[in-house]
């Protein structure tokens, strides 16, 4: 009778040694099988936002996309050709959709750019023309006679050069400042006609000196 408890007793334990190992084995199983489901996801969405954000910062914007959006006045063209009426007509439309002075913030700052580029145009203008005239003086003085006449022509040979030289970039500094200031000077005819006046719209003259 005792050796049939015991056995009993034995055959229960077993039994429940087995359940036990049985559900820990399946809550591992689990486990595994959802720790590798989340890892996947991970990586999944790790992925996605990867591609994601190369997708958002693969846009490259040009200098001219730039320009258009960052100014809201087109740029004076240079190259010979005349767009002050786009100008203009940009200027108007500023000032309908903008404050009196948020207009004059804007206009000031368009005629500063060229207010400058004319006065580097003028100032080196009146290098070349001051060098190209000291020039002229070395070739219009004669050289003496006796040991430094060597010297003295050979300074004269590179005055010479200078001049030829200097032609050329003058004659383009006129251009840019005669450029310059024809178109600016559209401009504020076309402001006036739109009754957009501003006493500090002065443009340079050529001397350097006066503006108009």
């Amino acid at each position: 009778m005792r050796t049939n408890v015991l056995t009993t007793l034995f055959l229960t334990i077993g039994c429940l040694a087995g359940l036990t190992f049985s559900s820990t084995a399946q809550t591992v199983s689990t486990a595994n099988a959802s720790t590798r489901d989340s890892g996947g996801s991970l990586a999944d969405a790790a992925r996605k936002a990867k591609t994601q954000k190369m997708s958002a910062t693969a846009r490259v914007f040009t200098n001219d996309q730039m320009d258009v959006s960052n100014e809201p006045l087109p740029r004076l063209k240079l190259d010979g050709s005349d767009n002050s009426i786009d100008v203009i007509g940009a200027m108007v439309s500023y000032k309908q959709a903008h404050s009196p002075q948020q207009t004059e913030d804007t206009i000031h700052q368009w005629f500063d750019l060229y207010d400058r580029t004319l006065a580097d145009a003028i100032q080196t203008n009146l290098e070349l023309k001051a060098g190209r005239q000291q020039n002229h003086s070395t070739l219009a003085a004669g050289c003496p006679t006796g040991e430094f006449k060597d010297d003295c022509e050979k300074d004269r040979m590179k005055a010479l050069d200078h001049v030829w030289d200097a032609a050329p970039s003058i004659k383009k500094t006129d251009a840019t400042i005669a450029h310059l200031q024809m178109a600016l000077d559209r401009v504020r005819r076309g402001m006036l006609k739109n009754k957009i006046r501003y006493d500090w719209f002065q443009i340079r003259a050529s001397n350097g000196d006066a503006s108009y």
